[in-house]
């Protein structure tokens, strides 16, 4: 459905994850396990908004200083395979995920 609607071909990361990737911008459709790979600490039953949970991930230059700063704003966070994630609840119903890319 994804390659009709957005006219790419779907990429998969895991039988859970594709990524489809129209241009700039990403949009990665998850199963509950997919969701379990990418989110281990969060709680998909109380993050997710039916139909659908939204989320957003931001490439930055040091987790670290992205740590620091949340801790200082006592701003919740969750580590995550690769990166920190900012459940939906503090984060105006968006789960945000920062990422690293050097």
């Amino acid at each position: 459905m994804a390659e009709k609607i957005f006219g790419v071909p779907v990429q998969w990361e895991s039988d859970d994850i594709a990524i489809v990737q129209p241009r700039d911008l990403i949009l990665r459709i998850v199963t509950p396990a997919g969701f379990k790979a990418i989110y281990p600490d969060l709680d998909f039953s109380s993050e997710r908004i039916l139909p659908h949970t939204i989320g957003v991930t931001f490439v930055v230059g040091s987790l670290g200083t992205v740590r620091d700063l949340l801790t200082q704003n006592c701003v919740p966070f969750h580590l995550t395979r690769d990166g920190i994630a900012v459940p939906r609840q503090h984060a105006c119903n968006t789960i945000i995920k920062f990422i690293e890319r050097l």
